[in-house]
């Protein structure tokens, strides 16, 4: 089989790779069982990961509850002296018409 490589598809028993339609082809990245092995890191592994991400989600909760901290006064104390520009310009308004 000098110059051949093998197929990487994985034949049905009874099928041709394609079959006829391109839906019936049977594809694996394994060449052998030590290349279909999945790696583990054991239950530390686990812990491990499960810390990190636990720590990602508190530091997003954290963060987001510091920006709306310290966003939240900087649209509302502005807001607020608009508000006062807004209602001394209407009480004005009003005591010249009353006149």
């Amino acid at each position: 089989m000098r110059g051949r490589r093998r197929p990487r598809y994985a034949r049905a028993p009874g099928r041709t790779p394609l079959d006829g339609r391109a839906d019936r082809l049977y594809v694996t990245a394994c060449t052998s069982n030590l290349d279909c092995r999945v790696e583990s890191h054991s239950v530390f592994g686990t812990l491990w990961a499960g810390l990190g991400m636990g720590a990602y989600y508190m530091a997003l909760i954290w963060i987001n509850l510091l920006l709306g901290a310290f966003l939240t006064p900087l649209f509302l104390i502005p807001g607020t002296w608009l508000l006062d520009v807004v209602y001394r310009r209407r009480r004005e308004r009003a005591a010249v018409g009353a006149r």
